[in-house]
């Protein structure tokens, strides 16, 4: 019963949602985490901008919508390999 109860918690971390923020090269990244991926949500970006591989030790694999919104100074932006999705206004 104890190793049942243990898989049943481990699947439900896997697939738990939640929100975090994390610094990495000066830019406060607001992101959320669900089955053990990223997703950036809107964060003020301006120049020059090389976006995470990971953040929270989980992979960024999407930009969810409106993700940069009113970043007008923004001019070039590095995007990593893992990103398969994009949401409408990012």
């Amino acid at each position: 019963m104890k190793k049942l109860a243990t898989i049943m918690l481990m699947a439900l971390m896997s697939i738990s949602a939640w929100a975090a923020t994390e610094v990495v090269n000066g830019i406060t990244w607001n992101y959320s985490v669900f089955g053990g991926k990223a997703t950036i949500n809107q964060t003020k970006i301006y120049g020059e901008v090389i976006i995470p591989s990971t953040l929270g030790g989980n992979p960024v694999t999407s930009f969810g919508w409106g993700a940069f919104r009113d970043c007008s100074g923004l001019t070039s932006i590095v995007i990593p390999d893992g990103v398969t999705s994009i949401g409408n206004g990012a």
